[in-house]
């Protein structure tokens, strides 16, 4: 019986240990898209729209809809309240626009969310960057960082991983990847010229689709 209290005890202490000195998150992702930077871009760049349709919490529902409180979708600076459900719940999130970079680089962090996440959080940021990556190709890029303060936050990682990233607003970019990749060749050259000159490409199937109101039964969205 001593000898089984005391493996007990050294492994909840082994399990203490590693998690504590697991506090610091850095993801790394990156996908070769075969459409041009300057398309890529038009599809991206309202990042809180792609969240909503990319972001890990779209399986929860927890980004129906969003509203600039501050600023546009293409200003440094800017901050946006999402809204939308998580298991039943009403859920919010507000967010910043960091940096905006046109044609290149959005940078975001969590302000604050209904679920108090930011308060056990320290240094959060997102990237996500686009790179030109030969003729009709293009290289995009995710990096998420964060380093947990609160003992919840490290327990869910190990154990809530998916509804954890959700709420870090992080975002699948294999799902982007197959919305992009499917729709390219739905754009005319007339489009990928008027996009490089700086102009809007033509409505079609090809945009990002908007999210349907959370319970409204609209069509399910990539999968992971």
């Amino acid at each position: 019986m001593t000898i089984f209290v005391a493996f007990v005890i050294v492994t909840a202490l082994l399990l203490a240990v590693v998690m504590l000195t697991r506090r610091n998150l850095a993801l790394h992702r990156a996908v070769l898209l075969h459409a041009p930077a300057p398309l890529v871009w038009s599809q991206i760049e309202d990042f809180p729209r792609l969240l909503a349709v990319h972001g890990r919490g779209r399986t929860f529902n927890a980004f129906g809809r969003h509203a600039f409180v501050k600023g546009d979708p293409g200003s440094s600076g800017s901050v946006w309240r999402t809204r939308g459900n998580w298991e039943g719940t009403d859920y919010w999130v507000d967010a910043e626009l960091v940096r905006v970079e046109p044609g290149r680089q959005i940078v975001i962090r969590l302000l604050r969310d209904s679920m108090h996440t930011h308060h056990g959080l320290q240094g959060h940021v997102a990237r996500l960057t686009l790179q030109p990556n030969g003729p009709g190709t293009s290289k995009l890029t995710w990096d998420l960082q964060a380093r947990f303060r609160a003992a919840r936050l490290l327990w869910q990682r190990h154990c809530d991983r998916t509804r954890l990233n959700a709420r870090l607003l992080d975002i699948c970019l294999r799902s982007v990847k197959v919305a992009i990749d499917n729709g390219c060749s739905d754009h005319t050259a007339t489009d990928v010229a008027r996009i490089a000159d700086g102009g809007e490409p033509e409505r079609s199937r090809t945009e990002v689709p908007t999210p349907p109101p959370a319970g409204s039964g609209g069509p399910p969205l990539h999968a992971n």
